[in-house]
């Protein structure tokens, strides 16, 4: 029969990776959800952008033209 001894710092450094490798995936999930934030918001601002110089809108008939769209 084999018999391990325990290494309470091997254990402790593991336990601490495996926390590390774990913020690291919800820090990545985070980034990627306030990526994708900001990018709805920052199209929404060029298509309002664009309604307004293209369309020749007010920006109130422009914002209510992306609110029904979107």
């Amino acid at each position: 029969m084999l018999t391990m001894e325990y290494d309470y710092a091997v254990d402790v450094a593991a336990q601490k990776e495996e926390s590390l490798e774990e913020g690291i995936r919800i820090g990545e999930k985070r980034g990627l959800e306030r990526g994708r934030e900001e990018g709805r918001e920052q199209g929404l601002e060029e298509g309002i952008r664009n309604l307004i110089l293209n369309m020749k809108l007010s920006p109130s008939q422009a914002k209510n033209v992306t609110a029904c769209a979107g």
